[in-house]
């Protein structure tokens, strides 16, 4: 017995993406669980993380809702959404704008 997921080609590419999707925030959850634990050095944290944010950028249009997508496919992947949706840069350009900010407060 065959299983069909999609019906027309239009919904497979759909399904498609959504895969590419749910995999670019599953590593971006792993990226950042690895950057905090020291386990990857702050250049090619910056360098994957850039990558996953432009490739998250892409495909974000082909959901409705990354919040609703996350709770249907039960992403528990906090991190993620914080980098890809409300952050959009790595941690490293956000720490580094951090302390500029308060050095140039501080003067």
């Amino acid at each position: 017995m065959e299983v069909k997921l999609w019906n027309d080609k239009r919904e497979r590419e759909m399904y498609k993406n959504f895969a590419e999707l749910f995999a670019i925030i599953k590593a971006t959850e792993k990226l950042e669980k690895a950057y905090i634990r020291d386990l990857i050095t702050p250049s090619d944290y910056e360098s994957e993380c850039n990558k996953l944010i432009l490739h998250f950028k892409t495909l974000k249009d082909t959901v409705p809702s990354i919040q609703r997508f996350s709770d249907t496919y039960k992403l528990d992947c906090p991190s993620a959404l914080y980098r890809l949706v409300t952050s959009d840069v790595p941690a490293t350009v956000e720490h580094r704008a951090t302390v500029a900010a308060s050095t140039s407060n501080s003067i």
